[in-house]
């Protein structure tokens, strides 16, 4: 007789292997949870690790060597890196725009064309030694490190954070897009406009104020003197963040060579690192971001000048002797040499009366007032050497040497107006101080100060800028010593004048690249010819 099977064992197996498959997806699920939550601590971890790299990235520096003697004004440390090697190639483009526009104009020399070779080859040099430090893993690898060990993965390891691997790449993003370079139409010395450069600027829109304003391009080769200047791109009213890595692979030199940058600088960069797993397993992180430096700057050459001379005026004149003297007549003294500064009077040398060999009289020649300047109280300035022969907002006449001046002052310090250099030129008296004198910055501001080191010239070619004439009618002649064998003439007799006198003006501009910081030599120089008519009778 058989016995009939008890339904209750075979429930209770079929418990038991529910449980089993229970205990196994449970097991399952929680591993898979431990390696998912074990995954995202190592990505935050790598992830916060690369974007303190991207965030520190301003702070590796590079010594500038023999390279750093044209860019001390920039880091008188001689320490480049991110925040200023945009500043490096600003200085280098001015400098070489200076030198294409002194080509066009053909006021080029051999010297201006090798300094201005010369400082693109030592910022060259600078570049490419801050290339390589940025592209260097250990360079990088402590910033990481430093944040990435704080992000515990003990999810997947008892290990306390992530170790980096592999050789971490660099990126060069934002091709065509702003540098942290502001671009100023003013600095753009004449003949160069920024169509002519290809219109290498960025338009974008300040977010406080809704103005506009303009930036030099990044990664967009610049060719001035036919040589490539390029910038770094950072992004406007931007941040280091992180990046999405197709772009960034796609933006690398091995899949997009910059041909007019050798060793471009980077601005992105990358980070791998990886972890062990307890069961051997190894897990990789990759993360990559975008660096900046939070700053605005424009190009400028710092430590230039622009230097004024004023020469030697000369002047020529006819004199008569009043009444019916014995002494008479018309005397031509010839060419004197007198310094035009004051209204005089100045005493002339001894002038002997051919007709009594033993006599002579000594002369004072008062001058007219070119010199004087009404908005500085009469006194004779720099801007009346420069400008008071004529209307000084003719440009037709004073256009051009105007225009260098604002160029190169900008140049100096942008944004200043040519406002603010008349006020300096005015403020200048030259009464008791006839120069040389240099337009630089001193502190933070322009200012004019005597010059004593005329070691460093313009290296371009001279031209004439201003050629022309006036009539200086308050010239005045007066007695002022004399000794005659007979009848005296009374001290203080006018001597009447026969004709005015006549100056030529002359301002003779030499431009220099800024490479040797001489960015104008200014030469103020009247030759006085005298123009007196015919022959008086």
């Amino acid at each position: 007789m058989k016995l009939a099977r008890k339904p209750h064992g075979a429930v209770l197996s079929f418990i038991v292997a529910a449980i089993f498959v229970v205990v196994l997806v449970g097991i399952a699920f929680a591993t898979l949870l431990m390696l998912i939550g074990g995954n995202r601590q190592g990505t935050n971890a790598n992830d916060a690790g690369n974007l303190n790299v991207a965030k520190c990235a301003p702070l590796i520096q590079v010594s500038g060597g023999a390279a750093g003697a044209d860019f001390l004004d920039i880091s008188p440390t001689n320490r480049f890196d991110l925040t200023n090697i945009n500043q490096v190639w600003g200085k280098t483009l001015l400098i070489n725009l200076n030198e294409q526009a002194m080509q066009q104009q053909g006021l080029s020399t051999s010297a201006s064309s090798a300094n201005a070779a010369q400082v693109w080859a030592r910022a060259q040099s600078i570049s490419r030694s801050l290339s390589r430090a940025l592209n260097t893993r250990s360079t990088k690898e402590g910033f990481h490190q430093n944040v990435a060990d704080r992000n515990r993965v003990n999810m997947l390891t008892l290990e306390k954070s992530v170790d980096v691997s592999g050789d971490w790449r660099t990126s060069c993003m934002n091709r065509g897009t702003e540098s942290n370079l502001n671009f100023l139409d003013s600095q753009l010395p004449p003949g160069i406009t920024e169509a002519s450069l290809g219109t290498p600027t960025v338009v974008k829109t300040d977010s406080k104020t809704g103005q506009q304003r303009k930036f030099w391009m990044g990664y967009r080769g610049i060719r001035a003197a036919g040589r490539f200047i390029n910038f770094v791109p950072f992004e406007f009213e931007g941040a280091p963040h992180h990046v999405s890595l197709k772009p960034f692979v796609a933006n690398t030199l091995a899949k997009r060579p910059m041909p007019t940058w050798t060793n471009p600088v980077p601005n992105a960069f990358e980070s791998v690192a990886f972890v062990d797993d307890a069961g051997a397993r190894r897990h990789t992180f990759d993360s990559v971001a975008l660096s900046h430096v939070r700053t605005r700057t424009t190009p400028q050459v710092p430590d230039g000048f622009i230097r004024f001379r004023l020469g030697q005026d000369t002047m020529r004149y006819v004199y008569r002797l009043a009444g019916d003297h014995h002494l008479g007549g018309w005397k031509y003294p010839g060419v004197n040499t007198l310094p035009k500064l004051d209204p005089g009077p100045y005493s002339d040398t001894n002038i002997a009366d051919p007709t009594y060999p033993t006599s002579y009289f000594k002369l004072a020649f008062s001058y007219g007032h070119q010199y004087h300047d009404p908005a500085n109280g009469n006194e004779p300035t720099l801007f009346m050497a420069l400008f008071g022969m004529g209307d000084p907002d003719d440009l037709s006449v004073y256009g051009n040497l105007r225009n260098m001046l604002r160029t190169r002052a900008n140049q100096i310090k942008p944004g200043t107006t040519w406002q603010q250099i008349a006020a300096l030129l005015h403020a200048t008296s030259i009464r008791n101080n006839r120069g040389p004198f240099k337009l630089k910055l001193v502190g933070s501001n322009l200012a004019i100060v005597p010059d004593s080191d005329l070691s460093a010239v313009a290296d371009g070619r001279t031209v004439r800028t201003v050629n022309g004439s006036i009539t200086d009618s308050p010239n005045k002649l007066h007695f002022v010593e004399h000794v005659f064998p007979v009848g005296p003439i009374p001290h203080g007799m006018t001597i009447q004048k026969f004709h005015k006198t006549e100056w030529t003006h002359h301002v003779d501009m030499t431009p220099g690249t800024g490479a040797n910081k001489a960015l104008l030599d200014i030469l103020q120089d009247d030759d006085a010819v005298g123009t007196f008519g015919p022959t008086p009778p």
